[in-house]
């Protein structure tokens, strides 16, 4: 779900590319600044908007693009993030005082093995909610038929 524009001849846009994070830089609360995408696509020809910077490895040898997503929304980062935000009625994440921090990440081995089990607990929640439509479906279907 995109939205197109249209770009004209002389202005400058940055395009997207694959393991490209993207993250929010303003909000009206601090809790959802810095909320981050990772583009695992890399057919489209996309393009970054006003609203979120950019930020792109120069290789994935220390950071799995894959694992960013887990990476970026885990409880760590987003309380390393919290304090970043700045302002009183709308807040707002300057890129470079983002960019001038540090975190810890796994080394890459660890990521692939902290992403096998989080993508197999995520495939697992996808069959479970999957299951649970199914039986609301169900119980709407008797109920339908108990009362008629």
């Amino acid at each position: 779900m995109v939205g197109y524009v249209k770009i004209s001849d002389e202005e400058k846009q940055n395009t997207i590319c694959y393991g490209d994070a993207l993250f929010t830089i303003s909000s009206e609360t601090p809790d959802e600044v810095g909320i981050s995408s990772i583009y695992l696509g890399e057919n489209e020809k996309l393009y970054l908007n006003s609203f979120c910077f950019g930020f792109r490895l120069d290789d994935f040898n220390t950071l799995n693009p894959k694992y960013m997503p887990y990476c970026f929304s885990s409880y760590k980062f987003r309380k390393f993030v919290y304090p970043l935000a700045q302002g009183s009625t709308r807040f707002n994440l300057h890129m470079n005082h983002f960019l001038s921090k540090k975190f810890r990440i796994p080394t890459p081995q660890n990521q692939i093995g902290i992403l096998k089990i989080l993508d197999s607990i995520s495939d697992k929640l996808q069959v479970e909610k999957q299951i649970l439509f199914s039986i609301k479906e169900q119980k709407s279907y008797l109920f339908k038929t108990l009362f008629i």
